[in-house]
């Protein structure tokens, strides 16, 4: 008898407790999905959602430990919501936290995020630096041992001083780069005081950036095979105890592998090296069109292509699938006085597509040959980019791989 009421007293004893202690919410990031890459200066958009069935009040954004933003709900069992932050350089942990009528949250739900810096082509120090990255994350440097003897290529000398704050400093921060074998040995040695962790960020790339979780002083060897931006620059950032933070960048001496057949260039290296090819071009009323005895897209080559340049800034490509079999123009059409019928591989494209034959018109003068220069660019997003040398010797950028915008660049 003892032990049954104890039994029950127990029992109710549970449920007080059960009834006294509300759950918690659940909250989720539905996207970007952890591992994103941004640019500094990015709006980063956070999709969340929570549930609760005693509902949901307010649903905050979290970065790097901060709330940053808090959006109220209107209480009901389920809530979405999408909070935005404006990127800041470095590695980020973003989160959502969710709370109820009851006043329980919930537990930090967490994505990891990389953001890449706005490197310039000269020394200096990012007005956003990264907040410091977690001490767990910064594993020893490694030392990889080269016997390469070739004279290795310094980087120049930054020109501003190492920033300091309160102690912390970069004392020195210095490029070594060698080929070897096609690849670039680059080993990244530095001093500092006042920090406990540190990363260093290559430019190679800026969308998707390659980086490395240093100690405060050391150095670090790393090999890179390739880089999206001539003479890209390395950051190294320190970072103390209580959040703050020194940066400093160096711009290497690492040339792009081509040169470009033109100039001004474009901000990314060349895809590869300039490929001259027979061509011919032909005017018309609303734009021109160019045939390419080849045309190069990395290690693709592309036979007889036909590029209409329209008046309005788009282009088109098309293959030329016209042949000696085939007629040469249409006699039943005729041109007004002054102007003519393409004829050939231009006539072709230009009798079957209603559309080409429209916006270009009549053309205005006969087709001639001459020699062309066509030319890739590494990209790191779409649209791909391509430079032409036309009949009068500018150059025009494509965007697009078979269609898209076209402007003179030389």
């Amino acid at each position: 008898m003892i032990r049954f009421v104890v039994t029950i007293v127990l029992l109710i004893s549970a449920t007080a407790c059960s009834v006294m202690s509300p759950s918690k919410p659940t909250a989720i990031i539905a996207s970007p999905p952890s591992g994103s890459v941004f640019r500094e200066g990015e709006e980063v958009a956070v999709q969340a959602s929570a549930t609760d069935a005693r509902g949901i009040t307010r649903i905050e954004l979290v970065v790097d430990g901060v709330a940053i933003r808090s959006e109220n709900a209107p209480g009901q069992a389920s809530f979405v919501t999408t909070q935005t932050w404006r990127a800041m350089a470095g590695s980020h942990v973003i989160g959502v936290r969710a709370y109820n009528t009851s006043g329980a949250v919930s537990d930090l739900a967490a994505i990891s995020i990389l953001v890449s810096p706005s490197v310039a082509a000269t020394s200096a120090t990012p007005t956003n630096p990264p907040p410091r990255p977690s001490a767990t994350l910064a594993p020893a440097p490694t030392q990889v041992l080269s016997t390469a003897t070739r004279a290795p290529t310094l980087a120049p000398a930054p020109t501003q001083a190492p920033t300091s704050t309160s102690g912390l400093a970069i004392q020195s921060f210095t490029i070594d780069i060698k080929d070897i074998a096609g690849i670039k040995q680059v080993t990244f040695a530095w001093k500092s005081t006042g920090g406990v962790n540190a990363r260093i960020v290559s430019g190679t790339s800026q969308r998707f950036p390659q980086a490395w979780n240093v100690q405060p002083n050391g150095t670090l060897t790393v090999e890179l095979k390739d880089t999206i931006y001539p003479n890209p620059a390395m950051t190294l950032y320190v970072f103390d105890a209580k959040s703050g933070q020194v940066s400093k960048t160096i711009a290497t001496t690492w040339a792009c592998a081509y040169n470009y057949f033109f100039a001004p260039i474009p901000g990314t290296c060349p895809d590869i090296a300039p490929a001259p090819t027979a061509a011919a071009e032909e005017s018309f009323q609303n734009g021109r069109m160019v045939w390419l005895k080849e045309m190069r897209l990395g290690q693709t080559v592309i036979a007889n292509v036909i590029v209409v340049l329209y008046a309005d800034g788009t282009w088109q490509r098309f293959n030329d699938s016209w042949n000696e079999s085939l007629p040469a123009s249409d006699p039943a059409i005729i041109a007004p006085s002054g102007l003519y019928q393409p004829v050939r591989g231009f006539g072709k494209v230009w009798r079957e597509s209603a559309s080409v034959r429209a916006k270009l018109g009549w053309a205005t003068t006969q087709e001639k040959a001459f020699d062309s220069i066509w030319q890739t660019q590494k990209r790191e997003s779409l649209p791909s980019a391509g430079n032409l040398k036309l009949a009068s010797g500018q150059v025009i950028e494509l965007l697009g791989d078979a269609s898209g915008s076209w402007k003179v660049v030389q």
